[in-house]
Protein backbone atom coordinates (compact mmCIF):
# COMPACT_ATOMS: atom_id res chain seq x y z
CA UNK A 1 0.00 0.00 0.00
CA UNK A 2 2.71 2.00 0.65
CA UNK A 3 4.56 1.91 -2.46
CA UNK A 4 1.31 2.46 -4.34
CA UNK A 5 0.90 5.52 -2.31
CA UNK A 6 4.47 6.68 -3.28
CA UNK A 7 4.42 5.75 -6.80
CA UNK A 8 0.88 7.79 -7.20
CA UNK A 9 2.46 11.29 -6.08
CA UNK A 10 5.55 10.90 -8.16
CA UNK A 11 3.10 10.15 -11.32
CA UNK A 12 1.47 13.44 -9.72
CA UNK A 13 4.53 15.21 -8.76
CA UNK A 14 6.40 14.23 -12.90
CA UNK A 15 2.74 14.73 -14.36
CA UNK A 16 2.58 18.40 -12.66
CA UNK A 17 6.09 18.92 -13.98
CA UNK A 18 5.73 17.99 -17.31
CA UNK A 19 2.83 20.08 -17.84
CA UNK A 20 4.42 23.30 -15.81
CA UNK A 21 5.60 26.18 -18.70
CA UNK A 22 9.14 26.78 -19.07
CA UNK A 23 10.64 29.46 -17.21
CA UNK A 24 12.94 31.82 -18.94
CA UNK A 25 16.07 33.44 -16.60
CA UNK A 26 16.38 36.02 -19.19
CA UNK A 27 15.15 38.80 -16.99
CA UNK A 28 16.48 42.18 -17.02
CA UNK A 29 16.47 45.45 -14.10
CA UNK A 30 16.64 48.48 -15.67
CA UNK A 31 17.16 52.32 -13.63
CA UNK A 32 13.84 54.21 -13.64
CA UNK A 33 15.40 57.47 -12.38
CA UNK A 34 13.91 59.58 -9.80
CA UNK A 35 12.30 62.97 -10.33
CA UNK A 36 15.75 64.42 -8.61
CA UNK A 37 16.14 63.01 -5.85
CA UNK A 38 17.94 59.91 -4.15
CA UNK A 39 15.59 57.04 -4.36
CA UNK A 40 12.24 56.08 -6.47
CA UNK A 41 9.89 52.63 -6.20
CA UNK A 42 7.74 51.26 -8.65
CA UNK A 43 4.73 49.69 -7.27
CA UNK A 44 2.92 48.67 -10.31
CA UNK A 45 3.12 47.77 -14.00
CA UNK A 46 0.24 48.35 -16.83
CA UNK A 47 -1.42 44.85 -18.19
CA UNK A 48 -0.10 45.72 -21.78
CA UNK A 49 3.63 46.36 -19.78
CA UNK A 50 3.58 50.05 -21.34
CA UNK A 51 3.39 52.29 -17.91
CA UNK A 52 4.79 52.06 -14.62
CA UNK A 53 3.73 53.79 -11.95
CA UNK A 54 4.90 54.38 -8.46
CA UNK A 55 6.39 57.75 -6.52
CA UNK A 56 9.83 59.13 -6.36
CA UNK A 57 11.92 61.53 -4.23
CA UNK A 58 12.27 64.79 -4.86
CA UNK A 59 15.18 67.28 -4.48
CA UNK A 60 13.60 69.03 -1.76
CA UNK A 61 12.74 66.05 0.14
CA UNK A 62 9.18 65.99 -1.44
CA UNK A 63 7.54 62.75 -2.69
CA UNK A 64 5.37 62.58 -5.47
CA UNK A 65 3.39 59.73 -7.65
CA UNK A 66 4.78 59.41 -10.67
CA UNK A 67 4.52 57.48 -14.08
CA UNK A 68 6.72 55.85 -16.21
CA UNK A 69 6.20 55.28 -20.15
CA UNK A 70 9.37 55.00 -22.85
CA UNK A 71 12.31 56.15 -21.44
CA UNK A 72 10.29 59.45 -19.85
CA UNK A 73 9.55 59.56 -15.70
CA UNK A 74 6.72 62.16 -15.25
CA UNK A 75 5.55 63.70 -12.06
CA UNK A 76 1.92 63.10 -11.59
CA UNK A 77 2.04 65.79 -8.61
CA UNK A 78 0.29 66.19 -5.37
CA UNK A 79 -3.39 67.56 -4.32
CA UNK A 80 -1.90 70.17 -2.47
CA UNK A 81 0.56 68.31 0.16
CA UNK A 82 3.85 67.09 -0.40
CA UNK A 83 3.59 63.51 -0.66
CA UNK A 84 1.69 61.49 -3.48
CA UNK A 85 1.73 57.39 -4.42
CA UNK A 86 0.24 56.07 -7.47
CA UNK A 87 -0.51 52.31 -6.19
CA UNK A 88 -2.41 51.06 -9.56
CA UNK A 89 -3.26 51.50 -13.31
CA UNK A 90 -6.38 50.31 -15.79
CA UNK A 91 -4.54 48.01 -18.17
CA UNK A 92 -3.87 50.38 -21.02
CA UNK A 93 -2.21 52.54 -18.57
CA UNK A 94 -4.53 55.60 -19.37
CA UNK A 95 -6.50 55.73 -15.71
CA UNK A 96 -3.90 55.83 -12.35
CA UNK A 97 -4.82 55.98 -8.88
CA UNK A 98 -3.31 56.03 -5.32
CA UNK A 99 -3.27 58.94 -2.58
CA UNK A 100 -1.85 61.94 -1.72
CA UNK A 101 -1.44 64.59 1.14
CA UNK A 102 -3.42 67.88 1.03
CA UNK A 103 -2.07 71.10 2.02
CA UNK A 104 -3.74 70.47 5.64
CA UNK A 105 -2.05 66.98 5.92
CA UNK A 106 -5.02 64.99 5.19
CA UNK A 107 -4.61 62.27 2.96
CA UNK A 108 -6.78 61.67 -0.17
CA UNK A 109 -7.72 58.85 -2.83
CA UNK A 110 -6.93 60.33 -6.47
CA UNK A 111 -7.57 59.44 -9.73
CA UNK A 112 -5.11 60.80 -12.62
CA UNK A 113 -6.32 60.77 -16.35
CA UNK A 114 -4.31 62.76 -19.15
CA UNK A 115 -2.72 65.61 -17.23
CA UNK A 116 -5.27 65.99 -14.53
CA UNK A 117 -5.65 64.46 -10.98
CA UNK A 118 -8.41 64.71 -9.24
CA UNK A 119 -9.68 64.60 -5.45
CA UNK A 120 -12.04 61.72 -5.03
CA UNK A 121 -12.47 62.91 -1.36
CA UNK A 122 -12.98 60.70 2.04
CA UNK A 123 -16.57 59.53 3.56
CA UNK A 124 -16.45 61.86 6.11
CA UNK A 125 -12.70 61.37 7.45
CA UNK A 126 -9.45 62.70 7.17
CA UNK A 127 -7.94 59.82 5.01
CA UNK A 128 -8.52 57.92 2.03
CA UNK A 129 -6.54 55.77 -0.51
CA UNK A 130 -7.12 53.94 -3.81
CA UNK A 131 -5.66 50.67 -4.39
CA UNK A 132 -6.85 49.17 -7.30
CA UNK A 133 -8.32 50.19 -10.73
CA UNK A 134 -10.32 48.24 -13.13
CA UNK A 135 -8.71 47.12 -16.38
CA UNK A 136 -10.77 49.88 -18.48
CA UNK A 137 -10.33 52.45 -15.53
CA UNK A 138 -14.08 53.03 -14.80
CA UNK A 139 -14.37 51.15 -10.92
CA UNK A 140 -11.54 52.45 -8.34
CA UNK A 141 -11.71 50.47 -4.81
CA UNK A 142 -9.70 51.37 -1.51
CA UNK A 143 -10.45 52.36 1.60
CA UNK A 144 -11.65 55.55 3.80
CA UNK A 145 -11.89 56.76 7.41
CA UNK A 146 -15.61 57.97 8.79
CA UNK A 147 -16.11 60.85 10.20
Amino acid sequence: MLNKKLLSAASIALAIGLLAPAQSSAATMSDLGTLGGSNSYANVVSADGLVIVGYSDLANGDSHAFKYVGTTMSDLGTLGGNYSTANAVSADGSVIVGYSTLANSDSHAFKYVGTTMSDLGTLGGNYSTANAVSADGSVIVGYSTLA
